[in-house]
C-alpha cells in the first residue's frame, strides 16, 4: 500500500491544475471515496463535475471500491437539478459495471 498523502479535496476541486489520474490513485490509496462522493453530489456544478470525473477514474482503477456507492449514484440521477456532465460521468461508470436488475429500465431511459 502506498504511503498516505495529505489530500485536501476542497482545494483540489477549486483549481484547474490537477492531474485526475494521480488524484484518483491518491483517493483510493487514502480511502477517500466517501469524501469524494460528497463533492460529487455538491450543489456547485463545477465542483460536482470535477469530483465525478475523478470518481470515474477511481472506478476505472478499482471498480470494486466504487461498487458500494452504485445505488447512491443511480438515485442521484433522479435529481432534477443534476448537471448533464454529472449524468454522463455516472453513465460512464456503468458502461463497465453491472446495473442492479431493479434499475435496468431506469438506466436505459437515462
Amino acid at each position: 500500500m502506498a504511503p498516505k498523502q495529505d489530500i485536501d479535496l476542497t482545494q483540489v476541486f477549486d483549481s484547474r491544475g490537477f492531474n485526475v489520474v494521480e488524484l484518483a490513485h491518491g483517493i483510493l490509496d487514502n480511502h477517500l471515496e466517501k469524501d469524494l462522493l460528497k463533492f460529487a453530489f455538491h450543489d456547485d456544478q463545477l465542483i460536482a463535475n470535477r469530483a465525478m470525473w475523478a470518481l470515474t477514474h477511481c472506478a476505472d482503477i478499482d471498480a470494486g471500491r466504487i461498487k458500494p456507492f452504485h445505488l447512491l449514484l443511480i438515485n442521484h440521477l433522479k435529481n432534477k437539478n443534476i448537471h448533464s456532465g454529472v449524468v454522463r460521468s455516472i453513465m460512464r461508470i456503468f458502461q463497465t459495471q453491472p446495473v442492479p436488475k431493479k434499475y435496468e429500465s431506469f438506466m436505459l431511459d437515462k
